[in-house]
């Protein structure tokens, strides 16, 4: 699975199941597909997240008008478009290769981007994978801000003295 992403007017990050898997933060669009497997656990739903940004003094210094005061919330013509397709590893991956799954826009209201005006927009949006593989990953994870910062600390500096020593020990032999 692949993302084509088309951006204007701001500078964006993009997360697939809630793992970082693109940032731009040039005015230029990214062409390349953005290869996303690796945040694919197992077949089923997959949500994407959008974060959108502002521009701010970029497209100022590419006018060559620095002076002039950044941009610091979105535009009603911030707009990020995003493709998601599957190839065939198989294949040779060109464009005719590519099966389109699904296309969707950043919202809008009466035709103008619905997050004009903030200085940050952030939504969310789903599409089914089928994958031939089911994946632990972090599934089971647990969130560390929500365990005991000392203890955490503790396991953390016994486990790297652990390691240390495996590795004095390694030397040894």
């Amino acid at each position: 699975y692949y993302l084509r992403i088309n951006k204007q007017n701001c500078l964006i990050e993009i997360l697939v199941n809630d793992v970082s898997r693109h940032d731009d933060y040039e005015l230029s669009n990214y062409v390349t597909p953005i290869k996303i497997n690796p945040t694919i656990l197992k077949s089923g739903k997959q949500t994407i997240t959008v974060r959108m940004y502002p521009v701010g003094n970029l497209i100022n210094e590419s006018l060559g008008k620095e002076n002039e005061a950044p941009i610091s919330t979105l535009l009603e013509n911030s707009a990020v478009a995003i493709g998601v397709s599957q190839i065939d590893n198989r294949s040779k991956k060109e464009f005719a290769d590519e099966i389109k799954v699904m296309e969707h826009n950043s919202p809008t209201e009466d035709g103008q981007f619905s997050g004009a005006g903030l200085p940050y927009y952030e939504y969310s949006f789903d599409f089914q994978a089928e994958v031939p593989y089911e994946l632990e990953g972090w599934s089971k994870g647990q969130d560390l801000r929500k365990l005991d910062s000392m203890k955490l600390e503790q396991k953390a500096v016994e486990f790297y003295k652990m390691v240390q020593q495996i590795y004095v020990n390694k030397d040894l032999d």
